[in-house]
């Protein structure tokens, strides 16, 4: 109850006398500002906490400045960092109290009398009874030390932030100053003069024609003379340089600089109808600084090759060796393909479903030839136009078209198998699926199928064990395949239904393979039968197939 005591006067405290200097005060409405908790009472004191010196002792970390008061010793106690705990009784040269006198030890019992005679041996004395304990001698009261200087008072807590004031209203903007009228155009610049025509070369002489064959005898031709000698090549012009040209005032072309060197023949051009004869790497189309090399139609950028090698289509910065940037369509794939669930009429995302197609950035690249090449499905299973297909990477790193990745099939019973007592594994009907895998991949197929099953007598207690299980190629699953389930009436007059369902994973290697799902009747009271699945569309004891198929 006294521990309840001190915290409930405080709630009491915090409820009537707690001000805003963050000060309690206990009987008095008024604390002291200077203290964080200020006691007054005519009649009562303050109580510390009390402890031996034992559990003084054992206090874990005590802080500087706390304060109990010793038992043992009938002392206060406070502890300082730098020389532990310290007693006040030490203050002013106080002597402490003398330690409480030990316990007497008990009297040894007194030896018997000896026999008249001999004088018998002296008796044992008793041994000494155990000494008290020392009471603590209180340590020599030596001169006071100077008190330490008083903790500095806590800060006051801050102000609260006054309102921000009102934003002044936005003055009215000024009205737009009158255009200044456009200035003249200035004089057109004078024509320069036109360079000096350069000289022709002189022509070469015509070489000298053969002479004429013989006439032959009528009806044959005669053979082809032979052909006279090339005339000598004519001196070459000068060569000039191309860097300004102009139409005169009669139209005719005003060139004003010559070809360079090294256009001095066809062979150092690359010709609108084609180059014949070029040696790579020396005759090359680009770039021999560090400047790109763009390529235009219609006057504006297609492609672009830096000059660290990276190419781009589409986009002037490329960032990988080849870089491909088209724009946002608004094209779908394919209705019912993929679905975005919150496309809006505008094209973006946030509204009603307008469109059960996803859309996607605009293509950038079309891959021809996706027929029905050696290793597809027959055109029954995958026909030309489905699609998507799929770029795919061989071990040479070389890209080819590829199969469909991913493949699903969803395979439903058509009706059930009645009155089934034989022990075989049979084929569910319609539960099978033919899967093609291309030459050079495999495929992984992941199956998962449920079925329902009741038996067909209403007798109490009946059971029926049925066992269903895959099977590839018309060998059981090896692992993971199979399961068996009790069917078993819980009285008369009903047929118990249940439920099982199996889920399997296999590779296979390229080839046509068959999967399909069977059940069988394995044991159970003897005589009876039971109906396994049926119409996955209609009925309770229904019976689906899962398949998923990623070719690698």
């Amino acid at each position: 109850m006294r521990n309840l005591l001190l915290p409930g006067l405080c709630l009491l405290a915090f409820a009537f006398h707690s001000h805003a200097q963050n000060n309690v005060g206990i009987g008095t409405p008024n604390p002291d500002a200077s203290a964080i908790l200020d006691l007054q009472d005519n009649a009562k004191g303050l109580l510390v906490p009390r402890l031996t010196s034992t559990q003084r002792q054992a206090i874990a970390a005590p802080a500087n400045g706390l304060l109990v008061y010793d038992i043992t010793v009938n002392c206060f106690y406070y502890f300082s960092s730098g020389t532990g705990w310290n007693s006040l009784c030490q203050v002013a040269g106080l002597t402490g109290p003398t330690g409480p006198q030990g316990t007497p030890g008990v009297a040894g019992p007194a030896g018997a009398d000896g026999n008249t005679g001999p004088q018998g041996p002296q008796g044992v004395q008793g041994a000494a009874g155990p000494a008290g304990p020392t009471g603590d001698t209180g340590p020599a009261g030596a001169n006071g030390a100077a008190g330490a200087a008083g903790p500095q008072g806590n800060t006051g807590p801050i102000g609260d932030t006054g309102p921000q004031g009102l934003q002044g209203i936005q003055g009215i903007q000024g009205v737009q100053g009158i255009q200044g009228a456009t200035g003249d155009t200035g004089p057109q610049g004078i024509q320069g003069i036109q360079g000096v025509a350069g000289v022709t070369g002189d022509t070469g002489p015509q070489g000298i024609q053969g002479p004429q064959g013989i006439q032959g005898v009528p009806g044959a031709t005669g053979p082809q003379g032979i052909t006279g000698p090339s005339g000598a090549t004519g001196p070459t012009g000068p060569n000039w340089n191309i860097t300004n040209f102009a139409y005169n005032a009669d139209g005719s072309l005003n060139l004003t600089t010559s070809l360079p060197q090294n256009l001095n023949t066809t062979a150092k051009a690359w010709l609108l109808s084609g180059n014949s004869a070029t040696t790579p790497p020396t005759d090359f189309i680009g770039t021999t600084d560090a400047q790109d090399w763009v390529i235009k139609t219609n006057n504006t950028e297609r492609a672009r090759v830096l000059s660290t090698g990276n190419v781009g289509i589409g986009t002037a910065t490329p960032i990988q060796k080849l870089h491909l940037s088209g724009t946002y369509s608004a094209a779908a794939v394919g209705a019912g393909q993929l679905r975005q669930t919150n496309l809006t009429a505008a094209g973006g995302y946030g509204g009603a479903v307008v469109n059960p197609a996803f859309h996607i950035q605009q293509p950038t690249i079309r891959v021809d030839a996706f027929g029905n090449a050696a290793g597809f499905n027959p055109a029954a299973t995958y026909p030309t136009n489905s699609y998507p297909r799929y770029v795919g990477v061989d071990a040479n790193g070389d890209l080819h078209v590829m199969h469909p990745r991913t493949e699903y099939y969803y395979v439903v019973q058509t009706a059930g198998r009645l009155a089934v007592t034989s022990g075989t594994f049979t084929v569910n009907p319609n539960m099978t699926q033919t899967i093609t895998v291309p030459t050079g991949q495999t495929a992984e197929v992941y199956l998962t199928a449920s079925i329902g099953m009741s038996n067909t007598a209403t007798t109490a207690g009946l059971i029926n064990v049925v066992d269903v299980a895959y099977f590839i190629d018309n060998v059981l699953m090896p692992y993971g395949g199979f399961a068996r389930k009790s069917v078993i009436n819980s009285s008369t007059g009903g047929n118990a239904f249940e439920n099982v369902s199996i889920v399997g994973m296999a590779v296979l290697g390229p080839g046509v393979h068959t999967i399909d799902f069977r059940s069988r009747r394995n044991g159970g009271t003897a005589g009876a039968s039971v109906n396994i699945g049926g119409d996955g569309f209609v009925d309770a004891t229904a019976g689906a197939m899962n398949l998923i198929v990623t070719y690698r």
